[in-house]
């Protein structure tokens, strides 16, 4: 999850007890900086529901990110033809929703996000909502764009 995302949204961070190395696609550590929080969230897509825990830092370009570990836990089926994601797995059956679900991606790059201004230390008041955002698959270029940001 994106810092300034986070901070905008006033989602409750907790300190990690040793922080997170991230390393870029070549193997160099990413130019941000270390992990040092996690967030804890509910997620809806469509009829989707979940909680996760989200590691927090600068992504830039989008507002989350979810990583393999997500996608194996969920074994979410990816249609390229389509653009969509298909919710199918036993896990997914029993613990987030109760049929498959089909969620169709957008087809052009989010703008750039612009959040209020404040760190990734402002005061954590407002009760936590649900995450309701699109789903964008990316092609080589622009993740190799995001990742160099």
């Amino acid at each position: 999850m994106d810092q300034d995302f986070a901070c905008h949204h006033h989602i409750p961070l907790q300190e990690l007890k040793e922080r997170q190395q991230v390393k870029v696609i070549d193997g160099r550590p990413i130019q941000s900086g270390d992990i040092t929080h996690i967030a804890k969230v509910g997620m809806v897509i469509q009829d989707h529901k979940d909680q996760l825990p989200m590691f927090v830092m600068k992504l830039g370009h989008y507002p989350i990110v979810l990583g393999i570990p997500w996608l194996r836990l969920h074994d979410v089926a990816v249609q390229i033809e389509t653009n969509t994601l298909t919710f199918v797995s036993q896990y997914c059956t029993t613990q987030c929703h109760d049929a498959s679900v089909t969620v169709q991606g957008v087809t052009e790059e989010p703008p750039e996000p612009v959040y209020a201004p404040g760190g990734i230390f402002a005061p954590q008041i407002r009760p936590q909502q649900p995450f309701r955002g699109s789903i964008v698959m990316l092609n080589g270029s622009p993740f190799f764009r995001t990742v160099e940001k």
